[in-house]
C-alpha cells in the first residue's frame, strides 16, 4: 500500500492554476485533466473556466 491517497479533488487543486492559465491563453471554456493513477486506473476530469480568473469565457 502507498503512503498517499489519490483523490479527483486533490488532483484538480494541484493543477488548478495551470489550466485556468491554459484556458485563459486558448480563450477555452473547459480543460479536461487526464491523470493514470499509480494502480493503473485511468482518470478524466472536465474543469470549465472560472470566470473571476478567466476573463476570455
Amino acid at each position: 500500500m502507498l503512503p498517499w491517497v489519490f483523490t479527483e479533488e486533490a488532483a484538480a487543486e494541484k493543477h488548478m492554476a495551470q489550466l485556468q492559465h491554459n484556458m485563459w491563453i486558448t480563450a477555452s471554456r473547459s480543460a479536461v485533466l487526464s491523470i493514470i493513477t499509480g494502480g493503473g486506473k485511468w482518470v478524466e476530469i472536465k474543469i470549465h473556466a472560472d470566470r473571476r480568473i478567466n476573463i476570455s469565457s
